[in-house]
Formats: C-alpha cells, structure tokens, sequence
C-alpha cells in the first residue's frame, strides 16, 4: 500500500477474518449499505463492533482497527455505538468479551485491547491515544 493512500481498514480487516479463530459473522456497517446500494445514501443504525465471533469458549463481539501512526494508537476513531458497548460491556462485569484488535501498519504487528482497558484508557485516565509499547502484543491468534 503506498503510504499516501487512505487507510480504510479493508486489508486488515482481511487479515483478521483469515487469521482469527472461530466463526466469524461480520456485521454490517454503513459502508457496506452504501456499496450495496449502488453508492447510494443510506441511513444505518450504529454497530456496536465491526465482527461477532463464535468459538468453543463462547461468543465475543470484536473490532479491528488500523493505525499508521509511527508512536500511538488514537482512541478517537470509535463510533457512539462502539463506545457504548464497550461501556456496557466493562460496566456489566465482562470487558474481556468485547476484543479491540488493532494493527499497527509501520510495523505490522497486531495488538488486543478489551473493553476494561479502553475504558480504563479512556474514561478514567482521560487519555486520547495510548503508545504502542503500553498495548498488549498479538503473539498469536
């Protein structure tokens, strides 16, 4: 990818989708409407992740992101519906079921937060990105 183009998401998405285990059942965003619907302007209610995993231990919601960033990962790119789940999701007691994996694009290397450290990140100490050495490696999937 030429490091001037847009970051959209796609290839890592991709990635995920070919890498992750269990069934993965992506949901469908407005972006996916749109194409749908020959480029045409839809309306769509907000998706409180982009996947939802099944797997032996149970189900879990996930979201993928991507960063070029050389430093950081900015935590301003969630939607009002991601940051609610995510919000329900620790305040009920299980942020471990709410996985955010992002990929860091100068590196290429993964990383997973859940719902209790973004919350934690985010609400309580008030931070708007969190540096890549404080994030957890993806070592495996």
């Amino acid at each position: 990818m030429n490091n001037m183009s847009r970051n959209t998401g796609k290839p890592s998405e991709a990635t995920f989708e070919n890498n992750i285990e269990g069934t993965v059942f992506r949901l469908r965003d407005k972006a996916d409407l749109v194409g749908l619907n020959g480029g045409k302007n839809v309306a769509a209610f907000g998706n409180p992740s982009d996947y939802l995993i099944a797997t032996r231990g149970g189900l879990y919601l996930a979201e993928v992101k991507s960063s070029s960033n050389m430093t950081s990962f900015s935590l301003s790119s969630f939607t009002p519906a991601q940051k609610s789940a995510i919000s329900k999701f620790h305040k009920g007691g299980f942020g471990s079921l709410y996985r955010i994996y992002v990929h860091n694009l100068g590196s290429d290397q993964w990383y997973l937060l859940d719902a209790d450290q973004f919350y934690t990140t985010v609400v309580l100490e008030k931070r708007k990105s969190i540096k890549w050495q404080d994030m957890n490696l993806l070592t495996a999937w």
